[in-house]
């Protein structure tokens, strides 16, 4: 038995819109960004179909057997507590991808893409002063 309103598949149009980089804003620096996003709705949330693995990645688990659905286009599975849980994490990456879509050069976005940079630096340790 399955709750279907445990688990939502949000469908991201990255064959449609190949110019964008859907996984690395759903992922953030170093996948901080999804992190946070499975923190602040506790579910369990997955990028999975094509382009999302890394290059040089094989598709393939330890133990030697393939990863689900990389022959399908790129969606993300969210898993939750409760359906206000899964819906709200839905709903929040629906949003990013929107955004991404509708606005990409917005001031949403920008900042989103800043700090995303900011981060990065951070983690990096390569931060400058003059990036402040």
């Amino acid at each position: 038995y399955k709750n279907s309103k445990l688990e939502d598949r949000v469908e991201v149009p990255q064959d449609e819109h190949p110019q964008y980089n859907f996984m690395g804003l759903i992922l953030g620096p170093r996948g901080n960004s999804l992190e946070k996003i499975k923190q602040k709705h506790s579910c369990k949330i997955v990028v999975k179909g094509r382009g999302s693995l890394k290059d040089g990645m094989t598709g393939l688990k330890k133990d030697g057997s393939k990863f689900d659905a990389l022959d399908e286009p790129m969606h993300v599975i969210i898993n939750g507590p409760t359906p206000e849980a899964v819906k709200d994490a839905g709903d929040h990456i629906r949003k990013l991808i929107k955004q991404q879509i509708d606005d990409p050069d917005g001031e949403t976005m920008v900042a989103l893409r800043a700090s995303h940079m900011h981060e990065l630096a951070v983690l990096n340790g390569t931060l400058r002063d003059i990036d402040m």
